[in-house]
């Protein structure tokens, strides 16, 4: 548990010195400094669920800055892996939603797995004029029990029935 804590904790640091391109509007333009990447994660790793692929409400703002410690454009990652996507959220309100999830949408199937926002981006709030989004960060440690395939990536927020996404400008290549 600790050897995976260190782990997630050099992917961070890794991930805090690659600059992001994908953003949404008026996002913060560059990575956070290594002391404010975010701090909040699962300790363990989660596994993607089946996900509803019907449409929903586009909504909120988020960021994608890195996959395992790499900038998020471009990125791939092989069928099985433990991955760390870090970034921010924010619900269509500029708050830090209390319930947010990394969806997975491939050609016919999707899948989302949980992030727990919280950690720790001045930047964000700062560029979005928000003091709520000081703590938008998330690092979320996904097993990538998917096919190989395309997937394009986004952020779903809120409870059922009233869930918005947030498009994120990347996708995920699984490998085998």
């Amino acid at each position: 548990m600790r050897t995976n804590l260190v782990k997630l904790s050099l992917a961070l640091v890794i991930a805090s010195l690659s600059a992001c391109t994908d953003r949404a509007p008026d996002a913060p333009a560059a990575a956070p400094a290594a002391a404010q990447v975010p701090q909040a994660s699962n300790a363990e790793p989660v596994t993607p669920s089946a996900y509803d692929v019907a449409p929903v409400t586009p909504g909120g703002n988020c960021a994608l800055d890195a996959v395992h410690g790499a900038p998020a454009a471009g990125a791939t990652a092989r069928a099985g892996a433990e991955v760390v996507f870090s970034g921010w959220v924010a619900d269509q309100t500029n708050q830090v939603p209390a319930e947010a999830r990394l969806v997975f949408r491939g050609v016919d199937r999707a899948y989302s797995a949980p992030l727990v926002a919280g950690g720790l981006r001045p930047d964000v709030a700062a560029a979005l004029n928000a003091e709520a989004l000081g703590m938008s960060g998330y690092n979320a440690l996904v097993k990538l029990d998917l096919a190989p395939g395309t997937y394009g990536l986004s952020i779903g927020h809120g409870p059922l029935g009233q869930a918005q996404e947030c498009p994120i400008a990347s996708t995920l290549v699984v490998t085998e």
